[in-house]
């Protein structure tokens, strides 16, 4: 099973399919992902809270590579925490863009470790193959968005999306 999982990942990660766009509410996408999860996080004694408005401006997205990015990111916030742990999502918008904010109240990543994050096969988890936050990006840079990430170790990280909105509205120049 973790083999397949492996091969699974990695043909993911070298033959990506283009993004099939649609209106997409990232609300609603966050809100399925956290439920078909819902279970780990209990059992796992992690507490989550999520602070995104139902009426966020829509992006334009590929649903299934967007609950995948959601996955990823929430999965690996779970296994940095210990029980009693917290995940904190944020959502926000400005003229430009709409933000997703992942904060996890984990162990953090050592300041060596963040310059390889995204590149592939590199881990730091037992078990972990090191191509699932290389798909967040690829996934991101797709939809002409963008993934930032803050850590400290002991305190915790926070990754960033950034999404361009659907109605991208024009600034005039005064």
């Amino acid at each position: 099973t973790r083999l397949d999982g492996i091969i699974r990942n990695f043909l993911e990660a070298i033959r990506p399919r283009p993004p099939d766009l649609s209106d997409v509410n990232l609300t609603d996408i966050l809100a399925e992902v956290l439920r078909f999860q819902q279970q780990e996080f209990a059992d796992r004694g992690v507490v989550v809270e999520a602070e995104t408005p139902a009426n966020l401006p829509l992006i334009m997205a590929d649903r299934n590579q967007l609950k995948q990015v959601f996955f990823n990111l929430t999965k690996n916030a779970v296994e940095a925490m210990q029980p009693g742990g917290k995940l904190k999502i944020k959502s926000r918008a400005d003229d430009e863009s709409v933000f997703l904010l992942f904060g996890d109240s984990g162990a953090g990543i050592k300041q060596e470790d963040l310059a390889r994050l995204f590149q592939p096969y590199h881990t730091t988890k037992p078990g972990g193959h090191g191509l699932g936050l290389m798909i967040v990006q690829r996934i991101m840079r797709e939809h002409g968005g963008q993934v930032g990430i803050e850590s400290k170790e002991g305190l915790g990280t926070i990754v960033t999306l950034q999404f361009p909105r659907k109605d991208r509205r024009v600034r005039m120049l005064r």
